[in-house]
């Protein structure tokens, strides 16, 4: 009991500081812009409701941060509310409603001196609007992409190389006749360098026919495979419904770690052993290796290794070892106590770490619009989709990652782990809530962009009926999926 106590107070702490850095960083890049325009902000809000904290800058804009953390906004002035409704001149007035209709900017015409109206946001020239409209995504993929780049700065990256290690019995590979060995030259005629980036499009393709070209003992061949929807596991131990092709990835069978006290090190096995065959059987992927002493506990097998150009065999008793995952759940699997050798991340200097952080936010908003895309046509399973609730809970599973490994590992490294896990994860969530704005529905910042492009390129506003007739439909999207995501996260928790 305390300890879901302690691990849904570290997800709620962690949500509530993963939600204000990225709401922060969407809601300066509105407020940054609206300052370079000269437009005048009166309020800069991190959350809704009371103000826990608040101040006064030298430009007279009032900062809070406010006591429900679901949010926040920039008020400007001559705004009725946060959302640019231009119905009022009472800074102290924040009313929910919409955006400005032109009635509403009449009477501001009517009530604001010459001078007030060169820092109203409602009488910049349209391109500025837009601007700082756009301002607040866009900053959210940019924060997302600086912080790809930070990772493959000072961690480092690395590329998988897509060939087969193993394939899975009564799988789309085995219906498809891969065979292990195989390298995987191209999906659909792109072509693939990188087994997990290959493993991404493949779970969002169930039902889908996939061509791909493969090369096997000199030869290329065309294999042609529907991927079928499976219930996995997450890195976090959280059940998803994904395309599974069926394969594994192919890891060199040499031992990088063997486990302090554990029966491989007492049978004498080490770093840089090649192992051959487990009992008898031969092992050409790392993974081989627990399909052999699965459900064996307790058993002792012979283990062929090379050494130096020697063939070595000891013998070495399988033993169970025991975690508990993030969610607090016992978890249990057969193990000799070794660990694969990993090549050594590839740090990216400075001009290559900005370009590939800049490349993965264009791979996330693509996996993105093509979830979507799936989602709407009712090719993915809508349960999948989470709110507060779900993020809450990846935040909190983040945090703690590096504090339920499979073995002991200094506490230095745990932290390290912990902090690189939950700011990879505030990337992927910034680029999220910035494509999310971005959509072209009333009520959100994309909406906002289509109706000013419309004034741009008609010369006028919409008219107020039309206006109000989208922001009606707006708010009926979002709020509908607002009560779906939540449903579903309810839902999720038993």
């Amino acid at each position: 009991m305390i300890e879901l106590l302690v691990s849904i107070g570290i997800s709620l702490a962690a949500f509530a500081v993963l939600l204000a850095f990225i709401v922060f960083i969407h809601e300066y890049g509105h407020f940054k812009v609206a300052r370079l325009c000269g437009i005048r902000v009166d309020t800069f809000s991190i959350g809704f409701g009371p103000a826990m904290l608040k101040w006064t800058d030298k430009k007279g804009t009032v900062w809070k941060i406010a006591a429900i953390p679901l949010g926040g906004f920039v008020k400007f002035f001559g705004d009725a509310n946060a959302a640019s409704a231009g119905t009022s001149t009472d800074e102290h007035e924040e009313h929910p409603m919409t955006t400005q209709f032109n009635s509403e900017k009449d009477r501001l015409a009517a009530v604001l001196t010459e001078e007030e109206k060169k820092v109203c946001f409602h009488f910049k020239p349209v391109w500025q609007r837009m601007a700082v409209v756009a301002a607040g995504p866009f900053s959210n993929f940019i924060l997302g992409a600086v912080i790809f780049a930070i990772l493959f700065a000072t961690v480092g990256t690395q590329e998988i190389t897509p060939v087969v290690g193993r394939v899975q019995a009564e799988t789309a590979a085995d219906e498809a006749g891969f065979e292990a060995g195989d390298k995987i030259l191209t999906l659909n005629g792109r072509r693939v360098r990188d087994f997990t980036d290959m493993a991404t499009r493949v779970k969002l393709s169930s039902g889908e026919t996939l061509t791909f070209e493969v090369e096997r003992d000199g030869r290329e061949l065309t294999l042609i495979a529907v991927p079928k929807r499976v219930t996995q596991t997450d890195g976090f131990g959280n059940e998803v419904r994904v395309g599974q092709l069926g394969i594994v990835a192919f890891t060199d069978p040499v031992i990088g770690v063997v486990i302090d006290d554990s029966t491989a090190a007492r049978a004498g096995l080490e770093a840089g052993d090649r192992v051959l065959s487990v009992d008898g059987q031969p092992i050409f992927t790392w993974s081989d290796i627990g399909l052999v002493t699965e459900g064996r506990a307790g058993e002792t097998v012979p283990v062929i290794i090379e050494r130096d150009g020697q063939e070595l065999t000891r013998n070495v008793e399988i033993y169970s070892v025991t975690v508990t995952d993030t969610e607090g759940n016992e978890l249990s699997f057969d193990t000799l106590g070794l660990g694969p050798k990993r090549d050594p991340l590839q740090r990216l200097g400075p001009a290559a770490a900005a370009k590939a952080g800049v490349e993965q936010v264009g791979e996330v908003l693509g996996v993105t619009v093509r979830y979507l895309g799936r989602l709407i046509s009712f090719k993915e399973d809508p349960r999948q989709l989470g709110g507060p609730v779900k993020i809450a809970k990846y935040a909190g599973q983040a945090a703690e990652a590096g504090f339920n490994p499979a073995y002991e590992i200094p506490l230095t490294d745990r932290i390290l782990i912990s902090l690189q896990t939950f700011i990879n994860l505030a990337a992927l969530i910034s680029v999220s809530i910035g494509f999310m704005n971005i959509l072209p529905i009333p009520v959100l910042d994309g909406g906002h962009l289509v109706y000013y492009a419309y004034e741009a390129i008609a010369g006028r506003p919409l008219s107020d009926r039309i206006q109000g007739i989208g922001f009606r439909i707006g708010l009926a999207i979002v709020g509908t999926f607002m009560i779906f995501v939540i449903v579903n996260d309810v839902v999720g928790l038993f």
